[in-house]
């Protein structure tokens, strides 16, 4: 709205007289209220710094009853427990929840976190508890205060670890409830909130009476500066519609902003009039980069689209793809309504055409069945005002499939009209291959070797060589039996992080994965990419991957999963190996004896061990470290095959096995054994008996009724225990003969049930006192 009288009045609807009211008085406005807000904020600070120092002392206070609480508690419940009063622990506890107000349940556990006192859930009795507050709770050495929310609910929880005699026995669990306290907390934060509405609503008086005054000053103020202002309107509109003679119209008669503002226009006439003539030169500079680009560019007209378009939204119709979906024959109308402007040279080149003419005539010949549909997005897209990029398959007008991205924009000053219509085409057909071979092998080979595919395709064509490679298995220990017992979402997890960490070794080592076979890993060093040194190569990869087996174990025990352990076999041998399988489905693979004799080998490792063929120690040389050899004569050989574990590498990489076996406890009672030998998968018939005499985490020395050979598989029950524990198979491999006479063997865990892996945790920690086999 303008002042009455003025040309403007039907042409100006805000005057900048309301403008300028509207802006101070929001400045104002926000002024006052930051000082409000400001003064209101800190007294709320104050108030609320008041009740969070009453928070912190009342919860100081239960804290320090709960710690003197359980401290006295723990006392009388392991005299009760050095005692055997088991009954009196549990009154104990029922008495201790039930007395005091503020404990909502106490757990009492032991070391291995069984339950043995649960007041909360009586069902979790002799129960073993492994969620991560659980762990948590047995990681502790003294008494411990835990902050959680359970539920809706704050929980504060008092840990006290637990000992008879020297040795710890679990820990007691106090889990004090907030709800008391964050009542009388809620009463005060009540009375603050009273507080805070009493002073809002005195400074909204007091903003309203000033705002009012203010309102008043800034009226005076905006009539005088506005009268100005409309007149250089005028003179803008007749700038916008190219005429320059403005210096007529404007009078300047002071010297402020307004003066400064008025001569500024006669200046932008001026140079308005020479940007004209310089834009003129700028679209004869434009054609010739349009015309000599080196991307191909298309100039098309969309002005007919628009006006169907334009139509549409009269009729009320906003969501076009909805309607172009129940309407399809529209939209090809639509698509019909584009005309192509003109092409450049390199669209010529890159679409095979003599001239422009035979390419706009034959628009159908290079667009595919897929460009149709994407030419409709393209119409879709610029109607909904939204930028246009996708990668789609044209054909040249040869017949030639390629792969272009295509973009499409408007330039500046056709955003109204839709008038020309700026689309590029990228050639992506070569681009495509790299990403594809990427694709194909980037999963399976290092980064280094991916590139030596790159710069030589052929290699991925179909058909192979002969080559000789050093072949890589590896295998988890009785992960079979273990996967039976667990989850199948614990298994994966297993497996992932095996995975995970074993292929960033092999990558490292530019080794190729040929095969993932359930928990195995078959892999090949010397292809595709020439390898001199791949014996060293692949036993100091089987090295790392042994010793990374520790951070695989450790992720294990932090998701509460058991710990594996793998073998590993490598074989030199020449073989077959390249691109194998049909055009429309191939893999990069291996082919030969040599892969049987490695899986061999591999099967006669244990957990934690290397095994290497002859050929393979003959190509490394002298920088191994040999810590065992042996004869064995594996399934479908003629004579016997020398085989060798390997215990380290020297320069250029020095590297060992870290993981020891660990040390023989001998036993004071030498514990009962049956076992039987297998003969591979086929398990005997005859069960003999036996003797555990000596025991360690993960190996045992037995002593049998008859020989064994080394290597034999068998499979163990224990004796003389009770029924539930003596059916619980193990399985093991023996490894050396300790003592001919008297038949004692050294046998390698393999598969152990968690049952009996306790029952020799308890052997190991107690047998060797001399405490009753029965009792462990």
């Amino acid at each position: 709205m303008t002042e009455k009288g003025t040309k403007d009045q039907k042409t100006v609807r805000w005057s900048i007289r309301w403008k300028l009211m509207a802006i101070i008085t929001l400045l104002v406005f926000a002024l006052v209220a930051i000082l409000s807000y400001t003064q209101i904020s800190s007294q709320k600070k104050i108030l609320e710094m008041e009740l969070n120092e009453r928070i912190a002392l009342m919860r100081a206070n239960l804290v320090e009853r709960g710690k003197s609480f359980i401290i006295n508690l723990s006392q009388q419940i392991e005299n009760d427990l050095a005692a055997f009063n088991l009954s009196g622990v549990m009154q104990t506890l029922k008495e201790s929840a039930e007395s005091n107000r503020e404990i909502k349940y106490t757990i009492l556990m032991d070391s291995s976190g069984v339950v043995f006192m649960d007041t909360h859930r009586p069902d979790l009795i002799q129960t073993r508890l492994t969620g991560e507050r659980d762990r948590r709770a047995l990681d502790q050495s003294k008494v411990t205060v835990i902050t959680y929310r359970e539920g809706d609910e704050s929980i504060i929880e008092i840990v006290n670890p637990l000992q008879i005699s020297t040795e710890p026995w679990g820990v007691l669990r106090l889990i004090y409830t907030l709800k008391l306290l964050e009542d009388e907390i809620e009463i005060s934060r009540k009375q603050i909130r009273q507080e805070i509405k009493g002073m809002i609503y005195r400074s909204i008086v007091t903003s309203l009476i000033f705002l009012g005054g203010c309102l008043l000053l800034v009226f005076i103020l905006s009539t005088r500066f506005s009268k100005p202002l409309i007149r250089l309107t005028e003179s803008a509109r007749k700038l916008s519609k190219g005429d320059f003679s403005i210096s007529s119209d404007i009078q300047i008669r002071s010297r402020d902003e307004i003066g400064v503002l008025g001569a500024s226009f006669v200046e932008m006439s001026k140079d308005l009039e020479g940007s004209y003539k310089r834009l003129e030169e700028y679209s004869n500079r434009y054609r010739a980069l349009f015309e000599y680009s080196p991307t191909s560019l298309w100039e098309e007209d969309f002005s007919a689209v628009k006006l169907y378009v334009d139509g549409l939204r009269e009729k009320g119709i906003q969501d076009f793809r909805a309607y172009f979906n129940d309407h399809p024959e529209e939209l090809g109308h639509c698509t019909g309504m584009i005309k192509i402007l003109d092409v450049n040279e390199s669209t010529l080149k890159l679409y095979e055409a003599d001239n422009k003419e035979a390419l706009a005539q034959s628009l159908d010949k290079i667009l595919t069945d897929e460009s149709h549909e994407i030419l409709k997005e393209q119409v879709l897209a610029i109607a909904e005002g939204k930028a246009f990029e996708i990668q789609c398959i044209n054909r040249t007008l040869t017949g030639r499939k390629i792969t272009v991205l295509m973009k499409a924009s408007i330039p500046p000053g056709y955003e109204e009209t839709w008038a020309k219509v700026l689309i590029s085409v990228h050639d992506l057909s070569e681009r495509m291959r790299a990403v594809f071979l990427k694709d194909m092998f980037g999963r399976y080979l290092s980064e280094e070797v991916t590139n030596t595919l790159l710069e030589n395709p052929d290699l991925v064509n179909l058909g192979g060589e002969k080559r000789s490679v050093t072949i890589m298995m590896s295998d988890l220990r009785g992960f079979t039996a273990l996967a039976e017992r667990l989850e199948p979402e614990e298994v994966v997890q297993i497996l992932n992080t095996y995975f995970e960490i074993m292929v960033e070794v092999l990558l490292k080592y530019n080794a190729t994965i040929n095969e993932i076979i359930g928990d195995a890993l078959l892999v090949i060093f010397g292809a595709p990419q020439k390898m001199p040194d791949r014996a060293e190569r692949a036993i100091a990869c089987a090295i790392e991957m042994q010793n990374a087996m520790v951070r695989v174990n450790e992720e294990n025990r932090l998701q509460g999963l058991p710990e594996i352990e793998m073998g590993i076999g490598l074989n030199e041998d020449e073989v077959i190996v390249g691109n194998i399988g049909s055009s429309k489905r191939s893999k990069y693979g291996v082919v030969g004896s040599g892969v049987n004799m490695t899986s061999r080998i591999e099967s006669y490792s244990v957990g934690g061990q290397i095994l290497i063929s002859d050929s393979v120690r003959h190509r490394a040389g002298d920088i191994l470290r040999i810590d065992e050899q042996r004869e064995v004569i594996p399934k479908g050989a003629d004579a016997p095959v020398k085989i060798y574990e390997v215990g380290g590498i020297g320069a250029p990489y020095n590297l060992a096995l870290e993981e020891k076996e660990p040390p023989l406890i001998a036993l004071g009672r030498r514990v009962p054994l049956l076992y039987t030998a297998l003969d591979g998968k086929d398990v005997g018939k005859a069960q003999l008996k036996g003797l555990v005499s000596r025991l360690s985490k993960k190996g045992a020395e037995i002593q049998l009724k008859e020989p064994l050979k080394p290597l034999t598989n068998i499979r163990m029950n224990l004796g003389d225990v009770p029924e539930e524990l003596a059916s619980r198979d193990f399985y093991g491999k023996v490894i050396e003969c300790t003592g001919r006479d008297d038949h004692r063997y050294m046998v390698r865990f393999t598969s152990t049930s968690p049952e009996v892996s306790a029952y020799f945790q308890a052997l190991r920690q107690y047998g060797a006192k001399g405490m009753p086999t029965e009792n462990a």
